[in-house]
């Protein structure tokens, strides 16, 4: 009985040495230009004096899901360039920097996840990120992507025009030529 109480002991220490770990917000929304480096703050909290790691990981460009296994990629892999402290020592509440830029426009997930060096404590931000093709470039357009049939519209007003024209032309031509008939008529009598 005396070994029960004294494991009972011990694994009442080991739980509650644990480490408590939190990041706000949950989710950070970059927004910016091609090469233009666009920083957010995130603040970190530890109960106890820790050292984090930091890893990021990326789905691939357009997917939008929060689905952890289809973040793989680095963000290298996309050519995106992330800056923030991997490895920072932290008592507290701290707020760190983190500085994205990509080199082409689109649609980018990632998740940022911290995790203690010693103890198995750990947390995930969700990254999205909208990269804006910058000034000074030409869009990339084809001839599907003009032809919006606003075309038809232009179309459809000639023609009402068109048609309103040759109306009041014609109405014009008729009332010519009732006045013009009368005019012989009033002659002959």
């Amino acid at each position: 009985m005396k070994v029960f109480i004294f494991l009972f002991f011990i694994f009442l220490i080991s739980f509650s040495s644990s480490l408590e770990l939190k990041a706000s917000p949950s989710q950070l929304n970059f927004e910016g230009l091609e090469n233009e480096n666009i920083c957010k703050t995130l603040t970190i909290f530890t109960d106890s004096k820790s050292i984090i790691l930091g890893e990021d990981r990326w789905a691939e460009k357009g997917i939008m899901d929060r689905t952890f296994l289809n973040h793989k990629l680095e963000s290298s892999d996309l050519d995106l360039k992330i800056d923030y402290p991997k490895n920072k020592e932290i008592f507290g509440s701290e707020k760190i920097k983190i500085c994205i830029s990509g080199e082409k426009d689109g649609n980018y997930h990632g998740i940022l996840l911290y995790k203690t060096k010693k103890n198995p404590a750990g947390v995930g931000i969700w990254l999205n990120i909208k990269i804006i093709q910058g000034e000074g470039k030409f869009a990339k357009i084809t001839g599907s992507a003009i032809n919006d049939g606003s075309h038809t519209f232009g179309l459809t007003i000639v023609f009402v025009l068109l048609f309103i024209i040759a109306f009041i032309l014609s109405r014009d031509f008729k009332n010519n030529a009732a006045r013009t008939t009368s005019k012989s008529t009033e002659g002959k009598s």
